[in-house]
């Protein structure tokens, strides 16, 4: 009989969880609502229930776990975080659920588990060296070289929200001034029209509509807001030279429209080298990505053991 194991994907609003089999087909794709004032001990704990009820119908092979915030893969644990989830930092996902269910257990970053969703099953499945960007409230970075997760020496590898595009510029969430983050991710865009306009319920669709139709000053704060992403990735690119850029996150709803503009931006900022053989290009696996990403990981790790 083909394994069964079931995964999660771990976000600061909301958990996604599914049972696949081995091959990543979905037998089972439901979420629930973090609740992150409830704390982490509370959001293990209802994780567990879904697990209990899963364990009712499946025989599972494994658990596997894409997580917000920084972690350690050796460990399980949560090594960095922001506060958003209360009791994050610190916790070991991979611990309780080992000694819960006796099961193999992986949790890994959930961009990084977007990286390798990609490349499994995605965007990325041709490509051996590309790194996969997420932008959405933040912005993060999961690096492929040679087919393999590149993660640094203390696991931390890809935190490109804290490249620093401005000497002095918006605050980060970090303390520091000047982010990549603080300025070009979806969280910044929607905030800076807000400061202007004073519209305190704006979405970032209803900013895109404004723009697409020419409306200042939407179209004008869209327009800063592409050359700020436009910043980071040629960082990004003449440091590791890839294939690719796969960009996803909260980005992803306005498709090729939005692509084709950092494109535009970037072949104007990078050399003709680093440009002409680069694609950029849409994630492909959307919502299943982090969960897929963290399958991948887990059969790694049972056909080691």
């Amino acid at each position: 009989m083909d394994k069964r194991f079931i995964l999660f994907d771990i976000g600061g609003t909301g958990v996604k969880y599914g049972v696949t089999d081995a091959h990543g087909k979905f037998l089972v794709r439901e979420s629930f609502f973090t609740q992150p004032e409830r704390g982490s001990n509370d959001l293990l704990g209802r994780m567990g229930e879904r697990v209990d009820s899963c364990m009712k119908e499946y025989t599972l092979s494994g658990i596997g776990i894409s997580a917000t915030g920084q972690v350690d893969y050796s460990s399980g644990r949560i090594s960095a975080a922001t506060d958003l989830i209360k009791g994050w930092v610190g916790t070991n996902l991979k611990k309780y659920f080992e000694d819960k269910y006796d099961l193999p257990v992986i949790v890994e970053n959930d961009v990084n588990c977007v990286a390798l969703g990609e490349m499994w099953l995605g965007a990325g499945r041709d490509l051996d060296n590309f790194i996969s960007i997420a932008l959405g409230t933040g912005i993060g970075g999961g690096i492929i070289l040679n087919r393999r997760l590149f993660r640094g020496s203390h696991y931390s590898a890809g935190e490109f929200g804290h490249m620093k595009i401005r000497t002095e510029g918006r605050l980060c969430r970090c303390g520091d001034r000047g982010c990549y983050e603080a300025h070009a991710s979806t969280l910044a865009l929607v905030s800076l029209v807000k400061e202007v306009t004073g519209e305190r319920n704006i979405t970032g669709e209803e900013i895109f509509q404004y723009e697409k139709a020419g409306v200042e000053p939407y179209k004008g704060i869209v327009s800063q807001w592409i050359r700020d992403i436009g910043d980071g990735l040629k960082n990004i690119v003449v440091s590791f030279n890839p294939e690719a850029l796969i960009i996803g996150g909260g980005v992803s709803a306005q498709g090729e429209y939005l692509l084709d503009k950092i494109r535009e931006d970037l072949k104007a900022k990078l050399q003709e080298n680093f440009y002409e053989n680069l694609d950029i290009m849409g994630a492909a696996l959307k919502n299943d990505a982090g969960m897929l990403g963290a399958l991948y990981l887990l059969r790694e790790e049972i056909r080691e053991d």
